[in-house]
Order: C-alpha cells, then sequence, then structure tokens
C-alpha cells in the first residue's frame, strides 16, 4: 500500500513543474497578453458578453500563451545559458521532457476553450498556437532573424487583441478597434522584437541566429529599434488625433513619451545591464498604454 507521503509525492512534484512553468513563461510577459486580451473585450464593448465566457476566454488565451513560452524556453535552453539566463530550464530546475508534457497540456485546454466559444475565436487560438511553435521550432525558428520575430510578434500582438474582441459586441464599431490592434501589435513587432535582443548579442551570435543586433551591431540596431519606436507612437497619435479618437489620444501620448526615452537610449551603454534597459522601456511603456486603453473603454465609456 502506498504511503501517504508518496500519494502526495506526484501531485507536488506536478505542482512544482508547473509553477516553474510559469516562471518560465515570465509572468510579466503574460500579464500583459491577459491586459491586451481584455483590452481588445474593452474596446468591442463587452456589455453584453456573459462573465463565463469572459473567463473561458481569459484561460484560453493564457493558457495558450504559457505554453508558447514554455516551449521557446525548451527550444531556446541553449542559448539561454550562453546568455546567463537563470530561467527554469536553462537552470535545469524544469527538465525539458516535463516542460514539453505541460506544453501539451495547456495547448489542449486553449483549444477546448477556444471550442466552447465559438469558431472565430477557435480559429484564433489555432493561429497563435502555430505561430508559437513556428517561431521556436527546429528548423523553421523564425526567432534566427529580427524580421521573422518581428513578423511573429506582431501578428501574435493582433491576434490576442482581435481574440478578446470576439468576445465583445461591436459597439464602438471597427476604426478604433483597428487602430488599437494596430498600434499595439505594431509596438510590439516593431519595438519589442528588436530591443530584446540588444543584451543577448554574445549568445545569439554563437547560436547562429542574424538578428539586427548580431549583424549590425549595438549601436546600429538601437539607432533603427528607436526610429520604429517613432514611427509606431508617432502615428498611433497622428491616427488618434486624425480621426478624433479622444479615447486613444493619452494612451498615444504615453506611447510617444515611451518612445522617445528609448530614442535617448539608442546608442547604448555597452554593458548587460544598460543594454537591456530599452526592452524595460518598451514594456513599461506597453503597459502604461495598455492600462490607459483599458481604462478608458471599459470605465469612461461605462457613462
Amino acid at each position: 500500500m502506498l504511503s501517504a507521503d508518496s500519494a502526495h509525492r506526484p501531485a507536488s512534484s506536478l505542482s512544482r513543474a508547473f509553477g516553474r512553468c510559469l516562471i518560465e513563461a515570465r509572468p510579466s510577459v503574460q500579464l500583459i497578453f491577459l491586459l491586451r486580451f481584455l483590452t481588445g473585450a474593452a474596446v468591442s464593448g463587452p456589455g453584453t458578453v456573459s462573465p463565463v465566457e469572459v473567463l473561458v476566454g481569459c484561460l484560453s488565451w493564457s493558457c495558450a500563451m504559457v505554453g508558447i513560452y514554455v516551449f521557446n524556453g525548451i527550444a531556446d535552453v541553449s542559448e539561454d545559458r550562453r546568455n546567463h539566463k537563470d530561467r527554469p530550464i536553462a537552470s535545469g530546475a524544469l527538465p525539458p521532457a516535463a516542460a514539453l508534457r505541460w506544453c501539451a497540456g495547456l495547448a489542449a485546454v486553449a483549444l477546448a476553450g477556444g471550442a466552447f466559444l465559438d469558431g472565430t475565436f477557435l480559429a484564433l487560438v489555432v493561429v497563435v498556437l502555430v505561430l508559437g511553435y513556428l517561431y521556436s521550432a527546429p528548423g523553421v525558428a523564425l526567432k534566427r532573424t529580427s524580421a521573422g520575430a518581428a513578423a511573429t510578434a506582431l501578428a501574435g500582438g493582433a491576434a490576442t487583441v482581435a481574440a478578446g474582441y470576439q468576445l465583445g459586441d461591436g459597439a464602438h464599431g471597427l476604426l478604433e478597434p483597428a487602430v488599437v490592434i494596430l498600434a499595439l501589435s505594431a509596438w510590439m513587432g516593431g519595438v519589442g522584437a528588436l530591443t530584446k535582443d540588444y543584451s543577448d548579442i554574445a549568445g545569439d551570435a554563437e547560436a547562429g541566429r542574424r538578428t539586427l543586433a548580431v549583424v549590425f551591431g549595438r549601436r546600429r540596431a538601437g539607432l533603427v529599434g528607436a526610429a520604429s519606436a517613432l514611427l509606431v507612437a508617432g502615428s498611433f497619435l497622428a491616427a488618434s488625433l486624425a480621426w478624433e479618437l479622444t479615447a486613444t489620444t493619452f494612451p498615444a501620448f504615453l506611447m510617444l513619451g515611451g518612445a522617445a526615452i528609448l530614442a535617448a537610449l539608442a546608442p547604448g551603454g555597452g554593458s548587460a545591464v544598460t543594454d537591456r534597459l530599452p526592452y524595460r522601456v518598451f514594456m513599461w511603456t506597453q503597459y502604461a498604454v495598455t492600462i490607459s486603453l483599458l481604462v478608458e473603454y471599459s470605465v469612461h465609456r461605462a457613462h
């Protein structure tokens, strides 16, 4: 007969592995995906959607995103070790085989949630899972180049906001959702996909990646990232003002402020710490913009 300790051991092992999967998936990144998703629902006007649908949608999309990032951690283990990352898979705390099992389980839950909602939502779940696979999978690995990473990030960001939009009732029309989707996804693909590589040049070069920072160096890549940030933020603000989209104007100013800070950091400081700053600014800006959009549409428009 199994002892009480041995009976609890498998459950304890599973919970530990799942906790490490969450750490591997970077909670700060997962939170911003959830905020993007909720922003998509808010800009659509989710007043007629049941709380159950919102909850299932959040669970489905979050499971897909966590699975994608854990799979990326499995594929990136060599680069992460070269770049001295202390994530669970690279550090050996989470065996790749266990992580892969969790990836499969999370993908299954994501697909089940999508099927529960509707065909369009399910299709978006399938699209984002395929994108996540193509981004990391050996033999394809869109992550190897900045162009591939940017395209994947842009498409994944757009799919996230669009998935949230599917839960709403479309009360705000199509123009504002289109501007929000393009702005958030372009910030992801045109800024985040570039700035994340600035501090990983040595490890990425050893792994054979051809990112912009590896090919042209930190300074030139920084200038491209700065120009891209200013272009995305400036276009967002211009669209908000031209079409008198009051709900997006303040968030657009926030994005432009973040882009200006990124431009100031463009040359780099020659250390891993300073080279990580542009990505941190990208993330802080993303949080500020997304939260302000969510507040604007879910609170102010309710009155």
